[in-house]
């Protein structure tokens, strides 16, 4: 199946979702094969995503308000005369198309399986009918 990695990185946490809940063995198998062809391609995106954000951006420690919401470690803040470049890079990265060798979830597969609306359109097109 073809994706782009936008849509793998966003479909990733919904699929995680799914295994954890108590699953029949078919249905684990089947979420447990997805969530290990989205990684390997969404690691990969990770790696250069934080490359960029590092080549382009300037580091400084959180501030007490940033450490308060869960931030830790260094900011990155992107160079203001880096921004459009940035942008465009980030834009380039999210674009490209993968495949990954995995079926669609059946949603009849799903039946049995609690998911909001929100999980279901980041699935997008790794559940059909």
């Amino acid at each position: 199946m073809t994706f782009t990695l936008l849509e793998l990185v966003n479909a990733e946490e919904a699929i995680k979702k799914l295994s954890m809940q108590q699953l029949s063995p078919k249905i684990a198998y089947r979420i447990a094969k997805l969530i290990k062809s989205i990684q390997s391609e969404t690691s990969i995106f990770y790696e250069q995503r934080n490359s960029i954000i590092k080549s382009m951006s300037n580091s400084r420690d959180a501030t007490n308000e940033e450490k308060s919401k869960g931030m830790i470690g260094p900011v990155f803040e992107v160079k203001s005369e880096l921004i459009e470049e940035y942008k465009n890079k980030m834009k380039d990265l999210v674009d490209i198309t993968v495949n990954i060798n995995c079926e669609p979830l059946p949603l009849d597969m799903l039946e049995e399986i609690k998911i909001s609306s929100l999980d279901m359109i980041a699935l997008g097109n790794l559940v059909k009918e």
